[in-house]
């Protein structure tokens, strides 16, 4: 059985032991009563000491089903452009994220430019990041990790149709995670200018709006595909409406103006 290790928590990225994840998740992730039916979440995928706080009160604010599509960014060139991690397990410090091989294998036989490639995973952090979070919220989840390359927006739009024909054949809601950071900029003024830009995009629900917008304006948002392909799945499935739930800056953490990434957070219903 495939096992995906939690390789970025070794280096780091957030805590490798379950009681200082805990620790970190119980002050970050609000507990909130009236909690929503999202169909789809935006979240950070920075190391926690700069993503939890935007990342923790997005998961907050959700219900987390029983079966959540994690689909992030290609940050390193390496694998498919449209990769899925089709069966076994993800380890996390809280205990092990099952796949859910039903699903992938569903999913593979919807769209064929998805590709099963493990290679395209290990050197990734973006999914793995969140991870803690869903089986914090819901230990019995399954998820479905999907990596995403450089996609036209016409290949953005055939995979969100095939995420939503494949939803439909499962009992149960289906909740699309997608993994990106904002603006990456070592000039604070270009980040101000352009994050604006993209996230009115996103809480319009406009996924040609925000891809043209990255590319109009050239905005370093890392996740573009991911979070296209999540909004138009979303809006296949019935969305229509998208909340913003925050937005910070590395700076406000670190103190340092000479290089900046953008977290947003937001909820789509």
């Amino acid at each position: 059985m495939p096992r995906r290790e939690a390789v970025f928590s070794k280096q780091g990225w957030y805590p490798e032991t379950r009681h200082a994840a805990l620790k970190i998740l119980e002050e970050k992730v609000p507990h909130v009563t009236d909690r929503l039916k999202a169909r789809a979440a935006i979240v950070p995928h920075a190391g926690w000491l700069y993503s939890a706080g935007v990342a923790g009160k997005v998961y907050g604010r959700i219900e987390i089903p029983a079966r959540v599509l994690v689909v992030c960014p290609m940050h390193r060139a390496v694998g498919a452009p449209i990769s899925l991690w089709d069966r076994g397990v993800w380890e996390t410090p809280l205990g092990d994220a099952v796949v859910d091989e039903e699903f992938s294998q569903a999913l593979l036989k919807n769209d064929r430019t998805v590709k099963i490639d493990y290679s395209a995973h290990y050197l990734e952090h973006a999914i793995e990041i969140q991870l803690p979070f869903i089986v914090y919220r819901n230990p019995l989840a399954k998820i479905v990790p999907l990596r995403l390359g450089h996609l036209s927006f016409e290949e953005c739009m055939s995979l969100a149709q095939a995420l939503s024909e494949t939803m439909k054949e499962f009992d149960g809601p289906t909740l699309i995670v997608a993994s990106s950071d904002m603006s990456h900029e070592d000039d604070i003024e270009t980040l101000r200018r352009n994050d604006p830009l993209a996230m009115a995009r996103i809480e319009a629900l406009d996924p040609a709006g925000l891809y043209n917008a990255v590319q109009k304006n050239n905005i370093t948002m890392c996740g573009v595909v991911p979070v296209t392909v999540a909004l138009e799945a979303a809006r296949l499935a019935g969305a229509s409406r998208v909340d913003k739930i925050d937005y910070a800056n590395s700076a406000d953490i670190s103190g340092n103006y000479n290089y900046i990434v953008g977290y947003f957070g937001a909820v789509v219903y």
